[in-house]
């Protein structure tokens, strides 16, 4: 009886299994034209003259900001559109759902396009890795990675802060964990001894080139026992259960930039309505382990072999799936359009029941750059027991300040101006008060966010290219015999920072004294959206010509690209006083109607 009840509970699983697979793969469909539409479209979007007609002057900025998507992600589909006209067969079977994306991206890279017909017609019987090892013989390059785990306290947190902040005015744009390590490596090394070099070579450890090799044979088996384990699998066809209709996205040749944009966003919050539902049915799936029934190693695997997900987007999609689960409100603004992949993410993180509805309203009227350091603040609030936090309070302006923003609102044509209500931080009525100030004494994020207070230890995993890991963990191994030999990983972090800082700082302080408008500006333009550091200049509010002074409130730091090409040629307005009542029009239209009304980094107004 045992038997026969454990072997039908497994068939009842392999039916569950089915209809799962069934309609994941649907949904993997219906999102293939959407994200094909999107790439056609920012095939043209991802032009510089383009982007600064929308009012931002760097790539990832726009994508950020007013996208909501990843720089490579965006990257990828552009590419994969440029390059796939050349792969007939390719394109034709990956329109039809017979190869997935991660198939299309490792032919487009590694097969010439009179292989086209050949390798397109083995991608159907084929999984991605036997592809790929096919093609080029070994892993992705992607994947050549390693993790380097680090535990700092909370003051050496701090330093670490620090520490970044000079380190990207040093290279004068926001870098990378993996290129701020670098950087400490570097400048450590350079100041090192000779005695610390010799320190970390024992004679008695391997060869590093046998260690790879090693490393590399028990790859090699473990890719040949996945091989074995999933020749189980590779009669499940890759054909869809049916065909996805969807609606098309699509410009003309002749459509301008900003029908293009319009385009790009509403094929994106088709797709996040199409997200919605696959985040869903993946977290079920993963919760009934559907990977084994259909034979897959792992869930993963299942993943980028039977739905087509790189391991970078199967990767994303599992976090924000996490992040959203007991996050309905959230998850809705999501699907609807309301928020932004990258606004979710951040809001996800730190709303609670009592002040949900308060950090969306907010999350709707704030630049993203603001949000993550807004977000930063609470959870630090919330790590020292303070569970509900609110946002901080909309700004209100001066007189003149108001009057500046009603001018700019008349600008704006009526019918299609799309005032936000519960966000816009003049004129609010009490009822829109209340969504930003519920009930209760809850405390509240101030609104001055400096540096960020941290009160338990970071947990930080590092993705590092193979060289660089060897490099910071030499790094690290001198550090620890500069310190004698019986260090912890923390200490040499901690030495790694303290060096640093004590060659770079005093040149962060001199820059501070002589460029007091940048160090007010916190050395980054000043525009909303814009992240860049690079090429920063002091731009006169009003102009010199104009009778401007050079006070203080008529300054702001500008990068070079908004300040020539955006307010010198038209494209952008700025009026008002610095620091905090600059009243912004961006994406300036022929006929000088703006896309978008900030006041400093609060989005009062855009056209829909």
């Amino acid at each position: 009886m045992g038997i026969a009840i454990g072997y039908g509970a497994e068939l009842e699983q392999a039916a569950v299994a089915a209809r799962l697979d069934d309609e994941l793969r649907f949904l993997v469909t219906a999102h293939t034209p959407v994200q094909r539409a999107i790439g056609s479209m920012l095939v043209s979007l991802l032009q510089d003259s383009s982007l600064i007609d929308l009012g931002y002057a760097l790539r990832k900025d726009y994508l950020r900001e007013h996208l909501g998507i990843g720089v490579r992600e965006a990257q990828e589909l552009a590419w994969l559109e440029t390059h796939v006209v050349r792969y007939p067969e390719t394109d034709r079977l990956w329109r039809t759902g017979h190869i997935s994306r991660c198939h299309v991206r490792v032919i487009l890279r590694h097969a010439a396009p009179e292989e086209d017909f050949l390798w397109a017609r083995l991608a159907t019987i084929m999984s991605v890795r036997c592809l790929e090892q096919h093609l080029v013989g070994q892993p992705d390059p992607e994947e050549e990675t390693m993790i380097l785990a680090l535990e700092l306290p909370p003051e050496l947190q701090s330093t670490w802060d620090v520490a970044f902040e000079v380190a990207c005015r040093l290279w004068e744009r926001d870098i990378s964990e993996a290129e701020f390590l670098e950087t400490l490596a570097a400048e450590f090394q350079s100041g090192a001894s000779d005695d610390l070099f010799a320190a970390t070579l024992d004679d008695d450890m391997p060869n590093p080139a046998a260690l790879r090799a090693e490393l590399q044979r028990l790859v090699a088996e473990a890719e040949e026992k996945a091989e074995r384990e999933t020749g189980r699998w590779r009669h499940l066809s890759w054909r869809p259960v049916r065909p996805a209709c969807v609606p098309e996205f699509s410009c003309s040749k002749d459509a301008t930039v900003f029908d293009m944009d319009r385009g790009v966003r509403q094929a994106l919050v088709f797709q996040q309505s199409l997200d919605d539902v696959l985040l869903h049915k993946l977290w079920e799936a993963e919760r009934l382990e559907i990977h084994r029934p259909l034979q897959f190693a792992t869930f993963q695997q299942y993943l980028v072999e039977r739905l087509g997900f790189s391991t970078r987007q199967a990767y994303r999609l599992r976090q924000l799936r996490r992040a959203l689960v007991g996050q309905p409100e959230v998850a809705e603004a999501h699907a609807q359009g309301t928020l932004t992949r990258c606004q979710a993410a951040a809001v996800a993180g730190v709303a609670t029941p009592p002040t949900v509805e308060a950090w969306i309203a907010y999350a709707e009227k704030t630049t993203v750059d603001k949000l993550q350091r807004v977000v930063s603040e609470a959870m630090a609030m919330q790590e020292q027991g303070r569970r509900d936090v609110l946002p901080p309070l909309p700004l209100q302006p001066s007189p003149e300040t108001q009057a500046l923003l009603d001018e700019a609102l008349a600008r704006m044509p009526g019918p299609t101006a799309r005032l936000l209500p519960t966000c816009s931080p003049v004129g609010a009525s009490e009822s829109e008060r209340a969504v930003l100030a519920p009930a209760g004494q809850l405390p509240r994020v101030p609104d001055a966010v400096g540096q960020v207070r941290h009160a338990a230890t970071s947990h930080m995993r590092i993705r590092l290219p193979r060289d660089l890991h060897d490099m910071v963990v030499r790094t690290l191994g001198m550090a620890e015999a500069a310190l004698g030999g019986h260090a912890s990983k923390t200490q040499c972090v901690e030495l790694l920072l303290n060096h640093f800082l004590s060659t770079w700082a005093r040149v962060a302080m001199k820059a501070a004294r002589e460029n007091p408008i940048l160090e007010r500006d916190s050395w980054q333009c000043v525009t909303p959206g814009c992240t860049s550091r690079t090429s920063l200049q002091g731009h006169h509010v009003m102009f010199k010509s104009q009778g401007g002074s050079d006070k203080a409130e008529n300054q702001g730091a500008i990068c070079a690209c908004h300040h020539l090409r955006g307010i010198h040629q038209g494209r952008l307005r700025a009026r008002g006083q610095a620091p905090d009542g600059l009243v912004w029009e961006t994406g300036i239209r022929p006929d000088g109607v703006p896309s978008r009304i900030y006041l400093n980094d609060t989005l009062v107004a855009e056209t829909v």
